[in-house]
């Protein structure tokens, strides 16, 4: 069975099982017939984001779990549940899990808005979660506007501190934002002809605690991940920034890089 039958498969057993991992489980061990028509009434009746056990993109820190969920609906950008410390974790009166994170953002005048991901394993349930945010007016990111196209004065990066997953975010295109993030001046280091990263120009000599490897370096302190034309900086694609978080997802971890005060090139 190809991938794509598969998820269809797991989508329809989810459904119909409301979100109950086992009874999922039991019923693929079983080999419990799923009729085509039912399969495509339930996938067709799915509005929102959903990621199975079989996908790439589904979170590594979940494959880990015990009994990890087989079908989850998400909202938000489910990179974010890579980062396992950073993950809040429930499980409702129904038996079905939850997993949750959030992660502020502001823009250089002091405005917050809320990178997040909500996952559940039951669709209804994540609905009323996202709406129980809207009700209490959270500010969350509209991850439907996904990137900013029209507005010269924001900008689409992936933000990477140590410690923590990748995250993206829209911020404001000014030097001093960029500064504020990163927490020193700028040096901008190439990735690719398309992509530069944005680091404090001197986060070894302050002692800043290593966050990722790069190349045959290390990089200390939150960093960011942005585009650029050759000339300016620009908004990320779509593909850009799942390919940084891909890139950029293992953090170290063990404590401050000694010795090594080269700066990147």
């Amino acid at each position: 069975m190809k991938n794509k039958e598969m998820n269809e498969v797991l989508v329809y057993l989810s459904k119909k099982y409301h979100g109950c991992n086992n009874d999922i489980f039991k019923a693929l061990k079983a080999k419990e017939e799923a009729p085509e028509d039912k399969v495509k009434v339930a996938n067709a009746s799915v509005h929102s984001n959903v990621v199975t056990i079989v996908d790439e993109e589904y979170p590594d820190y979940l494959k880990d779990i015990d009994n990890p969920p087989i079908v989850l609906y998400t909202a938000g950008d489910i990179a974010m549940l890579n980062d396992d410390h950073e993950i809040g974790a429930y499980i409702s009166d129904a038996g079905v899990r939850v997993f949750t994170r959030i992660e502020p953002s502001y823009d250089s005048a002091g405005n917050v808005s809320i990178n997040y991901c909500f996952a559940s394993e039951d669709e209804a349930l994540l609905d009323r979660i996202v709406n129980d945010c809207k009700k209490r007016q959270m500010p969350l990111r509209d991850y439907h506007l996904d990137f900013a196209k029209n507005d010269k004065d924001l900008i689409n990066v992936v933000v990477i501190a140590r410690g923590k997953a990748p995250y993206m975010t829209t911020i404001t295109n000014k030097l001093e934002c960029y500064q504020s993030i990163v927490g020193g001046n700028i040096e901008v280091v190439p990735v690719s002809d398309h992509t530069v990263i944005l680091c404090d120009d001197e986060g070894k000599l302050k002692g800043k605690a290593a966050n990722r490897y790069f190349k045959n370096d290390v990089i200390c302190g939150t960093f960011i991940v942005i585009g650029t034309d050759g000339e300016n900086l620009r908004s990320l694609t779509s593909q850009e920034a799942k390919d940084t978080q891909m890139r950029f997802s293992k953090s170290i971890t063990n404590g401050l890089v000694k010795g090594m005060t080269k700066k990147m090139s």
